[in-house]
């Protein structure tokens, strides 16, 4: 068994465990320990899937980020594109540059999920 598929299994273990106790009378409660730890795994699980090796779409967005091509189809989700050749020219790490990308999106979800009053489980659950 390769790390990525063990860790896809622990995650589904994580959310099924989530699943099964029970709610929080107070769900606002322990939410900076609840933040760390929902990070440190998300980060742990994003490492290990872009460490994995790239394919389909991430092959592409890997060769973008040494293009210097302003393309209209580049130039039509700014955010990514050119956000990440500029994180590129920082990192020179093209894992490290999907990472920060990454951890940016896992903490939009988790905050997403925390107005929404969602379980935390929840988010490893889809």
């Amino acid at each position: 068994m390769n790390s990525e598929l063990a860790t896809y299994l622990a995650t589904i273990l994580i959310a099924t465990v989530g699943c099964l106790l029970p709610r929080q009378a107070n769900p606002e409660a322990n939410s900076r320990i609840k933040l760390i730890l929902f990070m440190s795994w998300f980060g742990f699980l994003c490492y290990v899937i872009r460490d994995a090796g790239f394919d389909g779409d991430m092959i592409n967005y890997s060769v973008n980020l040494t293009s210097d091509s302003l393309d209209p189809y580049f130039v039509k989700e700014p955010y990514i594109w050119i956000g990440t050749r500029l994180l590129y020219l920082v990192t020179r790490d093209e894992i490290l540059t999907f990472w920060i990308f990454d951890m940016i999106a896992g903490y939009l979800v988790y905050a997403s999920f925390k107005a929404l009053k969602a379980p935390l489980y929840s988010v490893f659950a889809y």
